[in-house]
């Protein structure tokens, strides 16, 4: 685990006054250090934006791999795998679709549990766009939706959770 390191009073003072939260209870939320947090600030003008920009994925869905994943119970390979061949994600399944849905990877158990499969959206939901992303209208030219409301998929990720 890495070492946190926290900052000065006066220093979390000023970012409290600039966005509303305190740098130290950014970093412990996202599980990051509060330098971290600072280049967030420096790189995106924003600390509730994690990277540059969305993936492929989130621009075409407003859903990570690791949500479609989850929605489609299938592994997120699978997600690739159908894209490449340039089927429909939430059509039906016709021939191999890649591994199949709701399989195990070989030496582990449930790939849910694994280190690699743990992806989080490129922006916070503290983000003023959060809401506009997840809508899909931020990117209304690449955006083709389908599936599950974020709503109801933040349920199936949570019983998901609850059932393991």
């Amino acid at each position: 685990m890495r070492k946190r390191i926290s900052v000065k009073p006066r220093a979390d003072t000023d970012f409290i006054q600039k966005w509303g939260v305190g740098v130290n209870e950014v970093a412990e939320r996202e599980g990051v250090s509060t330098v971290a947090i600072y280049m967030r600030v420096m790189n995106y003008k924003t600390p509730f934006q994690r990277k540059n920009g969305p993936s492929e994925f989130e621009k075409k869905y407003a859903k990570t791999t690791i949500e479609l994943a989850e929605e489609l119970n299938c592994h997120p390979a699978s997600i690739y795998s159908l894209e490449s061949k340039g089927r429909d994600l939430f059509g039906p399944v016709v021939g191999n679709p890649g591994i199949p849905r709701g399989s195990k990877v070989a030496g582990h158990p449930n790939w849910r549990e694994h280190h690699k499969y743990q992806q989080k959206c490129w922006l916070m939901e503290e983000h003023p766009q959060y809401q506009e992303y997840r809508e899909g209208k931020m990117f209304p030219d690449e955006y083709v939706g389908g599936g599950m409301s974020w709503d109801e998929l933040k349920k199936v990720i949570e019983n998901n959770k609850l059932g393991d």
